[in-house]
């Protein structure tokens, strides 16, 4: 069994991506971009997913893993899907959730014919050596000996059909799992599963994760963001506040938290912190009084005096 230290969560572009898609109020071109660029996101995410359940059926008895590993050398990031520590060795695994015919040409490039149509992309075996070779001199700057450090790509979309002519290491993820299998084989253990996990743990300090402000990539200013509470029952309205809780005017269901889901799309798109003028702004809500009320009944931490008080939504989230 992997024992997992770095578990995987959605990025904050994914989440800002999904309160945009539904908040933004105008229909043009952004919109489309929204959409299409959160489809691709979440499907991306949807992929790495996968891998949960294949690991599971690794034979690996003394492993550690981390998704998402997004670590800085110098002045510069790399990231990792996920990274597998065992005590011979390290897996750098590349996902890529494609569908439709994929392949690499003469040149390296890596191509996919889709619907008659063929897109170019970076080698993704490629892209997994330099994180694997990033991941080796970060290492080494660390103190820690050199070990084995073997990429991984990895095909996760149901319709993808790869060319019996693929790298070794280009796998579809039902593979993965033999492949790990094979290639642990190959190397021999040179440590013990508790410098493994030291080992991991250290590197799970060192996670940076990053950062995104999805109005400022999209031009989008922050008044074309619609505002005020969904319904969380039939998921059309806005709801309004009607003696001490929100209703809903289209299906008519009453529901008290459902303000909870709008501090934290704030949260996601906008900002950690929230003061009662800005949360009156968001809900639509006239009253300061009832605004105190919510925000205090949420327990959330605050800090300051008066007007200058600050909400801290983090517990939120």
């Amino acid at each position: 069994m992997i024992e997992t230290i770095l578990t995987l969560e959605q990025t904050e572009l994914l989440q800002q991506l999904e309160v945009v898609s539904r908040r933004y109020q105008k229909r043009d071109q952004r919109i489309e971009r929204i959409q299409d660029h959160y489809r691709r996101e979440k499907a991306g995410f949807n992929g790495e997913k996968q891998l949960d359940y294949y690991l599971k059926l690794t034979s690996f008895s003394q492993a550690c893993q981390l998704a998402s590993l997004r670590l800085r050398r110098g002045d510069h990031y790399f990231q990792m899907d996920r990274l597998i520590l065992t005590r011979a060795a390290c897996y750098v695994i590349e996902v890529k959730h494609l569908s439709g015919h994929v392949s690499f040409n003469k040149a390296r490039q890596f191509i996919q014919l889709y619907n008659g149509n063929e897109r170019s992309f970076p080698d993704p075996l490629t892209q997994a050596q330099l994180q694997s070779n990033q991941l080796a001199m970060l290492l080494s700057d660390l103190g820690y000996a050199q070990r084995p450090i073997h990429p991984i790509v990895v095909f996760s979309h149901d319709n993808v059909i790869l060319n019996d002519s693929e790298p070794e290491d280009c796998i579809l993820i039902q593979q993965l799992p033999e492949r790990l299998t094979v290639l642990n084989q190959r190397y021999e253990v040179i440590t013990t599963f508790n410098q493994i996990r030291k080992l991991a743990n250290h590197l799970k300090q060192l996670h940076v994760r990053k950062q995104e402000d999805v109005l400022t990539r999209f031009d989008i200013d922050f008044s074309e963001i619609q505002v005020g509470v969904h319904c969380r029952h039939c998921k059309k309205g806005l709801v309004k506040r009607v003696h001490g809780t929100w209703k809903c005017p289209i299906c008519e269901m009453k529901d008290d938290d459902a303000h909870i889901d709008a501090l934290i799309d704030y949260r996601k798109l906008i900002s950690r912190y929230i003061t009662n003028k800005q949360a009156r702004y968001f809900l639509k809500v006239d009253s300061p009084y009832t605004i105190r009320r919510l925000l205090l009944k949420a327990q959330l931490p605050f800090q300051g005096k008066g007007k200058q008080t600050r909400y801290d939504l983090n517990p939120l989230v």
